[in-house]
């Protein structure tokens, strides 16, 4: 594919970049220079980063080939090993709207959202994926403000003799910790405030000093969670 002079880099993440020609966005690995008389350690760190970026993007790919048309996750143009070609939304990101519009956006507006965003995972999990990383930089709006989701990099694909409700992957991914990162989500849309958990039994003590995102070695209790009830919704949140 071709395309025009024009280009305009509308994401940087972890793994990849969002590139956008007219009406298309192109998501490539990060491919990192080495600096100039590098250290071979340096060296070595700067190729392993961007195999691994290439390896995830790849496994992105293989995500969506794998989820097929699934209503409410955006519908790549092309596949490759190197790129990933999809529609570019104008209106950008949950995250980004969220933070641009949220003294005009209403309660009834923030339901629907929460709603088709719930749906969505549902139908993910019906394809035996665990999505992981749910967040409102995740999805994408439409025109009509439509949610679309993106980003599968941290993606797990379940086999089919596995039991999707109790498999816990290598990485502690699972369909409890997506309805947990589901309902920090649902947190940031209600409140405008970010707060995120993780849950890694090997991790040697909990590591809760960052105000917005912590990691514990067991499920947190509620008095390490923010305050839901005066929220909308707050009975379901907590």
């Amino acid at each position: 594919m071709s395309y025009n002079d024009y280009s305009e880099l509308i994401g940087l993440g972890r793994v990849g970049r969002v590139m956008r020609f007219g009406d298309i966005a192109v998501k490539t690995a990060n491919v990192w220079t080495v600096p100039k008389d590098a250290s071979e350690t340096t060296i070595i760190s700067y190729e392993q980063t961007t195999e691994l970026n290439k390896q995830s993007l790849k496994h992105e790919g293989h995500v969506y080939s794998h989820l097929g048309h699934v209503p409410g996750v955006i519908k790549p143009y092309h596949i490759s090993d190197t790129a990933i070609q999809m529609p570019y939304l104008r209106q950008g990101s949950l995250s980004r709207y969220l933070l641009t519009h949220h003294d005009t956006v209403d309660n009834s507006q923030r339901l629907q959202w929460l709603q088709e965003a719930a749906y969505i995972i549902h139908r993910i999990h019906e394809r035996r994926v665990l999505v992981v990383d749910i967040a409102t930089r995740n999805f994408l709006l439409d025109e009509d403000l439509s949610l679309h989701m993106c980003d599968f990099t941290d993606s797990t694909i379940v086999a089919d003799d596995e039991d999707m409700a109790t498999f816990v992957s290598e990485d502690f991914a699972s369909v409890k910790s997506d309805i947990a990162r589901f309902g920090s989500m649902m947190y940031e849309v209600i409140s405008g405030n970010q707060f995120e958990f993780y849950v890694i039994p090997d991790t040697e003590t909990d590591l809760d000093d960052d105000p917005v995102s912590k990691t514990y070695i067991t499920w947190p209790t509620d008095d390490k969670l923010p305050n839901t009830n005066p929220l909308f919704l707050g009975d379901i949140l907590k």
